[in-house]
């Protein structure tokens, strides 16, 4: 049985917390976790500044506190760039509001011409035509250089052949620790957690010394954290025929690692992914009531800003092998608009995703360059030296695999198996293969 303690804590946390069992919020949550909330119009570009003469765009997005600022800032940008087109950002509270609404748009009209999705879940708009495919657009553009464009994530944007985005907030997750408690305790601070059972052993010794409630470890249970267990420990999502394959003994190991380790006291048990519950393990972070934190790059120039101590950051341990998921998000453009609206979209969507804009991005926020001249620019070199932490995101490039396309609430019942795994008495293994079953007859 499961310990009581720990049945009531997310029991009580999912009922205050859980708005949404779904994916993506484990990868913004945090990253919004310092600034206050935020009427969707703070983050709109008003259109009492547009004027008569430009054509006017709609641009959803799905970022909010200081991302969205940053955003909206951008697009205001553009609109000063230039007087031809002006763009009105409208703000859709996060990833999955807004493929909610572009579906109910498909059907009942008053479409957007540029929307920012999810980099795992856009596949199925990109399957049913609602999305631009840019191939021809980029050939037939000389001025713009897709080479400069981190492959890994070019090749996350595409589809059956075609490219249905570009990147744009693109992210991965990594540990964060408390550098100063792992000196204390005797560990090396710059490079403590190179494997699952190092995390595991410097837990025990953070909980073991402290006379208060304190924990070793904590994240999300999001799908988006799963991936990098299963994959580090050989086990696959989605086969090569297509067949669901996240209920081996090898993907649930790493699951059942972490329900070990609450079990044990050393993991604070975490929420379901909702709005706010990546702001809560952050504060507990803050705090120093956990000493390692797993969550997004992009959170990282925010937890520079609220930690006290001095802070170390590493990419995500192994179990075999070193392996890790991307997240955040892309820019497409809305394939049923008309021709000029498209070329104007284009415009926009190069505008977002130059250099200069990925640097400003990068550097404020602690997302990935995507583009290797911004990682080459003075000022991201004189970012890295400044804030070396933000180094550990691109580091981490090297090892990520790419998430699996076209299989619509894969993620959502994965989540749902990983809570049951921490709820009810229930190995991960069993959880999974239940979650696995659902996807099965959904496909069949």
């Amino acid at each position: 049985m499961k310990s009581n303690w720990i049945v009531t804590f997310i029991l009580l946390s999912t009922l205050l917390l859980f708005t949404a069992c779904s994916e993506g919020n484990g990868e913004s949550s945090a990253a919004e976790s310092n600034t206050s909330n935020k009427d969707s119009n703070d983050n709109s570009v008003s259109e009492d500044n547009a004027n008569d003469s430009p054509l006017e765009l709609e641009f959803w997005y799905g970022n909010g506190g200081d991302v969205g600022e940053l955003i909206v800032a951008q697009v205001e940008k553009f609109n000063e760039s230039q007087d031809n087109i002006y763009v009105n950002a409208i703000f859709q509270d996060n990833y999955n509001t807004i493929a909610e609404k572009l579906q109910a748009t498909v059907v009942g009209g008053n479409l957007p011409d540029i929307v920012q999705l999810n980099s795992r879940n856009w596949h199925t708009f990109g399957e049913s035509d609602v999305l631009l495919d840019l191939t021809t657009v980029i050939e037939n553009d000389n001025d713009f250089q897709i080479d400069d464009f981190d492959n890994g994530l070019i090749k996350d944007t595409l589809l059956n052949g075609g490219q249905y985005g570009l990147p744009f907030n693109r992210s991965t997750p990594i540990l964060y620790y408390n550098k100063d408690l792992l000196d204390q305790l005797g560990y090396d601070s710059e490079n403590p957690l190179e494997n699952w059972v190092d995390v595991e052993e410097i837990s025990k010794a953070i909980v073991d010394s402290s006379d208060e409630e304190r924990f070793g470890f904590t994240a999300l249970l999001d799908a988006w954290y799963f991936y990098s267990l299963a994959w580090s420990n050989g086990g696959e999502l989605v086969n090569e025929g297509g067949e669901i394959v996240f209920d081996s003994p090898e993907s649930a190991a790493g699951l059942q690692f972490w329900a070990d380790m609450a079990e044990a006291g050393l993991m604070l048990p975490p929420t379901a992914s909702g709005s706010n519950s990546g702001q809560l393990l952050a504060e507990h972070f803050y705090d120093e009531k956990v000493g390692i934190l797993m969550t997004t790059t992009g959170a990282l120039t925010f937890i520079e800003m609220n930690t006290d101590f001095e802070l170390g950051t590493a990419i995500l341990p192994k179990f075999d092998k070193h392996a890790a998921p991307t997240g955040g998000g892309n820019l497409s453009i809305v394939s049923r608009i008309d021709e000029e609206r498209q070329d104007a979209a284009w415009e926009f969507l190069k505008f977002m995703t130059d250099t200069e804009q990925v640097i400003e991005f990068s550097t404020a926020t602690g997302y990935i360059p995507y583009r290797e001249s911004a990682f080459q620019s003075e000022e991201m070199q004189k970012f890295y030296g400044e804030t070396p932490n933000a180094l550990t995101g691109y580091k981490q490039m090297a090892y990520v695999h790419s998430s699996p396309s076209g299989y619509a609430n894969i993620e959502v019942e994965i989540a749902n198996a990983m809570e049951r795994t921490f709820v009810d008495d229930i190995t991960a293994l069993e959880a999974l293969q239940e979650a696995a079953n659902t996807m099965r007859s959904r496909i069949q």
